[in-house]
């Protein structure tokens, strides 16, 4: 079984186009099982006790979707930092891949990805896929970008990672060397 964590706002098209990618991830291998997570930002004033999953038009749209297409689907509300809390749950549930959903805005790369996203890509050690309106598995070859550095395991996981994707017959893997910053 593929594990995946689907983190969302409330934004309904962005969610629905991460549920879309997990869908023909679902449709290219093995089965696939998801968590789809909300969480409450502290910045709402409120916690994930008072917000219903059902309240959420955007997760319960990815969910809907994920269902309909036949991939079972744990519906979670978190509280507390965004990062952390989706760090969190994809730890505890041992999940195989994160699917965040991208921005698609020019200008730095914390503007095109949105902070949570940047953020995200500097906190986990599991592999993040960003979809934007433009990606999805299923059009076109799948590429991936797989930085690595001196730390000889990390890459050995993100080989692994990649060999360990249902479609991985079908994914073009560049590997780049990051070399250590010299002062």
């Amino acid at each position: 079984m593929y594990n995946v964590l689907v983190p969302v706002d409330r934004n309904r098209d962005r969610a629905v186009r991460q549920a879309e990618y997990v869908e023909r991830l679902a449709a290219v291998g093995e089965p696939v099982e998801a968590t789809v997570l909300h969480v409450v930002s502290p910045s709402r004033f409120e916690r994930s006790g008072d917000v219903e999953f059902a309240a959420v038009d955007a997760a319960v749209a990815a969910a809907d979707l994920l269902s309909e297409a036949g991939v079972s689907v744990d519906r979670v509300v978190g509280d507390g930092s965004v990062t952390n809390e989706i760090v969190r749950v994809s730890d505890d549930r041992d999940v195989d891949e994160i699917v965040a959903g991208g921005r698609k805005r020019s200008g730095m790369v914390q503007v095109l990805l949105g902070s949570t996203v940047h953020d995200l890509l500097r906190s986990t050690d599991r592999p993040v896929t960003v979809t934007d309106a433009a990606s999805g598995l299923g059009r076109g070859q799948r590429r991936l970008l797989l930085p690595v550095d001196r730390d000889t395991n990390r890459a050995l996981r993100q080989a692994n990672y990649v060999l360990g994707l249902p479609d991985a017959a079908g994914v073009e893997a560049t590997v780049l060397y990051v070399f250590p910053h010299q002062d």
